[in-house]
């Protein structure tokens, strides 16, 4: 009976020990947090330009090539099946350019499973990867279809140590530049713009661009539009 009860729980700890020899994930560099909503520390005195499923590749095309002759760079979030009908030739200059590209779902479907994440988003990256011809592209950044940030999402996005990016700042018609200012006057001094390839926030860029990039951070210091990468880096020759 005893060299039963010791078989019986050297059975139960196994799972345990196997457990606990389970190699982590690698942890994400402490300076970015996991989820960030354009007001943290680190993204102190920059704005962040991320543009939102890619629908219309000619003013996709158009948003990039004014905000490259503006010397800004920005994150994009295309849905998966616009990503692949579209030229590849466009996402390969975007990448050459300097900016990144992010996660949005292949068809802009909001509360899945993590199984179902997880599947997504294997499509996705291995799309992604083909369209760029890079197989070593790694998606850093993630952002979730209507802003639906659930328990689901933000398990598997943590456990896949991939960076959620919310937004604070919207290019609605409505939007004021005095409005724009006031969002940035946090704390902090950041803020990261939500925007689509679509006519009513592409005439707000064209109307505002040179005023957002006209500003000045409480120290009188103009504040660096740049890439998600490049805002968390120290480094000025990132600019």
């Amino acid at each position: 009976m005893r060299f039963l009860m010791i078989l019986i729980m050297g059975w139960f700890a196994y799972p345990l020990v196997a457990q606990e020899t389970t190699p982590e994930p690698d942890t994400p560099t402490p300076d970015i947090p996991l989820v960030i909503y354009g007001n943290e520390p680190a993204l102190r005195n920059n704005i962040l330009i991320t543009i939102d499923d890619c629908i219309d590749e000619v003013l996709t095309r158009q948003m990039f090539e004014f905000l490259v002759e503006h010397d800004i760079t920005a994150v994009f979030f295309p849905l998966g099946s616009e990503l692949i009908e579209h030229d590849p030739t466009l996402w390969q200059e975007i990448i050459d350019a300097g900016f990144e590209i992010g996660y949005h779902t292949r068809y802009h479907n909001e509360g899945m499973t993590i199984p179902e994440l997880e599947e997504d988003f294997a499509a996705f990256q291995a799309d992604l990867r083909d369209v760029l011809d890079d197989p070593d592209y790694t998606i850093r950044y993630v952002r979730p279809p209507y802003g639906v940030w659930d328990r689901n999402w933000l398990e598997w996005a943590e456990a896949n140590n991939l960076v959620t990016v919310r937004w604070n700042l919207v290019t609605r018609f409505d939007l004021t530049m005095a409005y724009f200012e006031a969002v940035l006057r946090h704390e902090n001094g950041g803020g990261i713009v939500l925007v689509h390839p679509r006519p009513t926030d592409m005439n707000w860029l064209e109307n505002h661009i040179d005023d957002v990039m006209a500003l000045t951070t409480e120290a009188g210091e103009p504040y660096r539009i740049v890439n998600l990468t490049q805002a968390f880096s120290d480094d000025e020759e990132a600019e």
